[in-house]
């Protein structure tokens, strides 16, 4: 039975929409004996044909199915998109150049951990691939939690791609991240000749294609083999164009340079291991020549200073008490004997008087060096302790004389002792008695 009330121009866009809506049916017929379609695209049932609608709620509701039917239809007529709760939604574009199909999958997946991602991929329906797979290196730092997957099967294919046109200061992709081992971005490139994250910014300085910001941390970290490629960006040698301090670039001969100013531009190349090989075999090289300098040095005589003291006997063959390591009594002819002159005497007794009056490491003295009592003419020579034999005399007499003293200077032994050899055929008492020392 109509309800009464129902005005007429209601009744007229009831009518107008079901005779739409029957067009609609039509070219949706006509559609499917040319290319087949999902059925049920538009999930409307109501008979718009009906005059048993008789209420101003149910032409409310025939009007709003009708146009969902006609949205359906439209929607529908190109490619089919359809999905049941957590199943994936394939949404086909046809390529009118050659008539391939070109897919996207938008699926919504879970993976072995905790977390789940959302999909939008180019591959066949039920080929997504999960995350342990995908993003297995991270997998073993902890549960992936990820909110978007973009995937491109493609040669060349891009997963996520994010374009900003606009005059200043625009971001393509940004990502934040917060909170205790947040990664903002993390990308895995497991295919020849792949990139994880590829950025490209084509406006002037000082733009930059990527830029990496973190708060107390390292702003970017090689988690993978931990290795990051410079491409040449000059011939050799730094460039000469104006940079940013700090930037890095690789020359034609791997030679890296950062940049350390700019007003004027100045580089810095980092040291290479040949560097640091050189530097080493130049180190090693001065090393080895300081060496046999300073041997060199070492073994030329430095100018010895002499100091005088106060004339003082160290040795007389006379005397029955001689130092520790002296003897006393007249030397013969082919005779030699070592005296250490290191210590004074006393002139009647022999015995130490001034210990050291000749200090350790002297290496000569100037004395008086007499014979006393000679029997018979002959000579006497004073060389160092260590001498094996004499090359000159030091004191020369003839028979007759009774004493007789001459001045000489003589190098002594590393024990600060000089040796007499006795020669000539004489025999005699001698004395010695210095009166400084070089040092």
């Amino acid at each position: 039975m109509r309800e009464v009330g129902i005005d007429d121009e209601l009744r007229q866009m009831v009518a107008a929409l079901a005779e739409e809506v029957r067009g609609l049916r039509a070219e949706i017929d006509r559609r499917r004996r040319d290319e087949p379609m999902s059925a049920d695209a538009a999930g409307v049932t109501a008979d718009v044909d009906s005059p048993a609608v008789t209420s101003r709620r149910g032409l409310l509701a025939l009007a709003g199915g009708a146009a969902a039917v006609a949205a359906g239809a439209v929607l529908g007529g190109s490619q089919p998109a359809a999905a049941a709760n957590l199943d994936p939604i394939e949404i086909a574009a046809t390529t009118a150049a050659t008539g391939a199909v070109t897919r996207t999958l938008v699926d919504y997946s879970q993976t072995s951990g905790p977390g789940d991602y959302f999909v939008v991929t180019d591959s066949a329906p039920g080929s997504t691939p999960t995350m342990d797979t995908v993003l297995g290196a991270y997998n073993a730092v902890g549960p992936n939690n990820v909110a978007v997957f973009g995937q491109s099967t493609r040669n060349n294919g891009v997963g996520v791609t994010g374009q900003s046109t606009g005059s200043t200061g625009g971001i393509g992709v940004y990502a934040h991240a917060t909170g205790s081992d947040a990664i903002a971005v993390f990308a895995v490139a497991q295919g020849a000749a792949t990139s994880g994250v590829y950025a490209y910014c084509g406006g002037t300085k000082p733009g930059h294609a990527l830029v990496a910001e973190s708060i107390g941390n390292p702003d970017m970290v090689a988690n993978g083999t931990g290795g990051v490629w410079l491409r040449q960006r000059v011939a050799v040698g730094p460039p000469t164009t104006a940079f940013i301090a700090g930037e890095i670039v690789r020359d034609g001969k791997n030679d890296i340079w950062v940049c350390t100013g700019t007003s004027p531009v100045q580089w810095r190349r980092v040291a290479t291991v040949d560097d640091l090989t050189a530097t080493n075999a130049q180190v090693a090289s001065v090393a080895a020549q300081a060496t046999a300098l300073s041997a060199q040095v070492g073994a030329i005589a430095h100018p010895a200073s002499f100091v005088l003291i106060t004339p003082t006997r160290v040795y007389d063959s006379r005397l029955p008490t001689q130092p520790p390591g002296n003897t006393g009594g007249t030397i013969e002819t082919g005779q030699n004997r070592v005296v250490s002159i290191a210590n004074g005497i006393d002139l009647d007794s022999g015995a130490v008087s001034v210990a050291n009056v000749v200090p350790a490491g002297a290496t000569g003295i100037v004395c008086n060096f007499t014979v006393a009592g000679p029997r018979g003419g002959g000579f006497l020579a004073m060389t160092p302790g260590d001498a094996s034999a004499l090359s000159a005399s030091t004191i020369n007499w003839t028979a007759g004389t009774a004493n007789l003293a001459n001045a000489a200077t003589v190098k002594l032994d590393s024990n600060r002792q000089v040796k007499v050899f006795a020669g000539g055929g004489a025999s005699t008492d001698f004395i010695i008695d210095i009166a400084g020392y070089y040092i």
